[in-house]
């Protein structure tokens, strides 16, 4: 298009300079020039000018969707850096909880008592793990002596 639009130039240059009404080769080429060329190029500036404003809304989509899909990975990552807080705030919870309802292995716990043994007559300890105690991941565990046979 580029070399087009030189020789048009190049050729409506020698028109103006040298073109007079009543010679007929350089009015050929004055009216191919006007007649023809001119709106060719003008058609093919037109349709350029079409597909640029197609392009250009094409991008703006495409930058529209990219902006919305970095908002919510965003968001999805802080959701994500929330959940792993309260998670490890959970597992810090459930440690502090097995600690709390325990003096040591296989001693009752300190803080809970068998509401129902009490009331029979019994001291109403619970041994460890308690039920809280379980709830919060303690496992059973082996008695700190083995157990002797008289």
């Amino acid at each position: 298009m580029t070399q087009q639009l030189d020789e048009n130039a190049t050729r409506a240059a020698h028109l103006t300079e040298y073109a007079t009404l009543d010679d007929q080769p350089l009015q050929t080429d004055l009216d191919q020039l006007t007649g023809t060329d001119v709106p060719n190029l003008l058609d093919e500036i037109r349709a350029l000018r079409s597909e640029r404003d197609e392009l250009r809304g094409k991008f703006a989509a495409a930058a529209a969707s990219l902006a919305e899909q970095v908002l919510r990975y965003g968001q999805r990552q802080r959701e994500h850096n929330a959940d792993r807080e309260e998670l490890e705030q959970l597992r810090t919870a459930l440690t502090q909880i097995r600690h709390l309802h325990k003096d040591s292995p296989m001693d009752p716990c300190p803080l809970c008592i068998d509401a129902d043994a009490a009331a029979a007559g019994g001291d109403g300890l619970v041994p460890y793990p308690c039920p809280t105690a379980r709830l919060a991941g303690a496992q059973d565990c082996d008695p700190p002596h083995p157990a002797t046979r008289s």
